[in-house]
């Protein structure tokens, strides 16, 4: 057991570093800062050190900043509990018996948080951006994110020409979705079918507001 444990433990963190190693090239080319470190001003230098922190040995986080117009990129990587076997395979079993329980996977959210300078705060007014929620959504998961995120509920869902038959577009207008499903995108998730969730666009509250 306590071999196992060190194994996967090193294994979830092989895991996480990876992935922050194999899109550093972007993120060093998006951001002048990706991790915890700041570099030094004259060249940017990638670390896997630096550019991840253990919470548990099931999730990790990473964080970036430093472009223009963009307050920061905080980037949540959580993973099996590969260095517990016993828990894995109840929550195997638990999710096989039970259809509400997602079975155990790893995933990867990324938030991005834009910043205009007028950012909506106790004194100053409203952000300049103006509001919407807009989503590309894997057909298989739209049921369970429109029941968990606020948000999403609000929102119309369609199917939109260039896209395949597995990806729906949900918004509240179509002028929205013709500005952000560029070629470039439409390209991209073409390829992503496997492991793709969610692309959010957001103004409001993942939960719902009191008033």
């Amino acid at each position: 057991m306590v071999g196992l444990h060190i194994w996967g433990s090193r294994r979830n963190k092989a895991i996480a570093t990876g992935f922050l190693a194999t899109i550093a090239p972007v993120l060093t080319k998006e951001f002048a800062q990706v991790g915890f470190s700041k570099p030094a001003s004259d060249r940017q230098e990638f670390s896997n050190e630096d550019a991840i922190n253990a919470v548990s040995n099931q999730e990790f986080v990473s964080y970036a900043t430093g472009r223009h117009n963009i307050a920061f990129m905080h980037t949540t990587i959580k993973l099996q509990h590969r260095n517990n076997p016993i828990s894995l395979l109840i929550e195997f079993v638990v999710s096989f018996l039970f259809d509400q329980i997602p079975m155990p996977r790893d995933t990867i959210t990324m938030i991005i948080q834009p910043f205009d300078g007028a950012e909506p705060t106790k004194v100053q007014g409203n952000s300049k951006y103006s509001n919407f929620v807009w989503a590309l959504v894997n057909k298989r998961q739209m049921r369970r994110w429109r029941e968990e995120r606020y948000d999403l509920s609000l929102t119309k869902t369609s199917d939109w020409e260039g896209l395949p038959e597995w990806l729906a577009v949900m918004g509240e207008s179509k002028e929205i979705g013709d500005t952000c499903l560029y070629k470039e995108l439409k390209d991209v998730v073409r390829e992503c079918q496997s492991f793709f969730e969610m692309i959010l666009v957001t103004d409001l509250p993942k939960e719902k507001p009191s008033k």
